[in-house]
């Protein structure tokens, strides 16, 4: 994708703030479908963010963004805690997203850190 989106405009698109009502707290089906719909409109604007203000290489933003959204959107129900009256809605997809970016480079950072070959031994495993 490049570095246009949303109808060839760097931009988020207009958020409507009753889909994002439907997203977070309507029964399953409706949930369902308001959800399928505000990922179509954010998805390319997110994947964009990532790869133009922070320069994510185009595949990782991918990854990144799919993440995001298994971990963040639908296991956590994310969009149920957007509040118009606390701000916009893409600044507050953008923050979570970039706190969801940070702590997946922190715990890379943890895993190449961590002993690999060593086993870890417990307490009552030494006799000592």
């Amino acid at each position: 994708m490049s570095a246009d989106w949303h109808g060839g405009e760097r931009r988020f698109p207009t958020t409507h703030w009753s889909l994002v009502a439907r997203a977070g707290k309507d029964r399953a089906e409706a949930r369902r479908e308001a959800l399928g719909d505000l990922l179509v409109r954010y998805l390319p604007a997110l994947r964009a963010h990532l790869i133009c203000a922070k320069g994510i290489a185009p595949e990782r933003a991918d990854d990144l963004v799919q993440g995001f959204v298994a971990d963040k959107i639908l296991e956590k129900n994310l969009i149920s805690r957007a509040d118009r009256d606390l701000g916009k809605f893409r600044t507050f997809l953008l923050a979570a997203l970039g706190h969801f970016v940070i702590n997946q480079y922190r715990d890379e950072q943890a895993k190449k850190r961590a002993p690999r070959d060593r086993a870890v031994l417990s307490i009552k495993d030494h006799d000592g």
